[in-house]
This record gives C-alpha cells, sequence and structure tokens, in this order.
C-alpha cells in the first residue's frame, strides 16, 4: 500500500503560510521536467484568473490565508492585491 502524502496528512487548515503551501504543493507536485512551486502556484491562480469570472476568482483568493493571497494575482494582474 502507498505511503499517505505529507499533505494528505496535514489539514489542509494547516498550511496557513506561503512556505508550508509551496512545501506542500512541491512535495506533491513532481514531474520529469523541474518546476518550482512558486512558479507552479502562480501558474495555477493565472489559470483561475483566465476560466473564472473575476467575481469568482474574488471569492477563491479571499477563501485563502494571506500569505497564500499574496502568490496568486487579482483578476486584474497585479499580485498579491487587496481582496
Amino acid at each position: 500500500m502507498r505511503e499517505q502524502s505529507r499533505t494528505t496528512r496535514i489539514s489542509r487548515a494547516a498550511w496557513r503560510t506561503a512556505d508550508l503551501f509551496l512545501e506542500l504543493l512541491a512535495e506533491d507536485f513532481r514531474s520529469p521536467r523541474p518546476v518550482g512551486p512558486r512558479d507552479a502556484a502562480q501558474a495555477a491562480f493565472r489559470v483561475l484568473n483566465h476560466h473564472l469570472h473575476p467575481d469568482q476568482v474574488h471569492k477563491v483568493r479571499a477563501a485563502l490565508p494571506e500569505e497564500v493571497r499574496r502568490l496568486c494575482p487579482d483578476p486584474t494582474g497585479r499580485m498579491g492585491s487587496a481582496v
């Protein structure tokens, strides 16, 4: 049986800092082509901005811990602006 990843053992509510969020992302996001966890997170947030209505992006950003929110550009493209 496969061992649970650290991410599944840690409550999602526990990742209140950007450093822990990025550490968990790096652990779970492995690929043959290395991608930095910060770059991966920011790319995912840009995809949300592209495909979701700005009001929905605002709701997603509002649900994130402040440190993690700073990694996420708001729908206007500015990095980590206030919600």
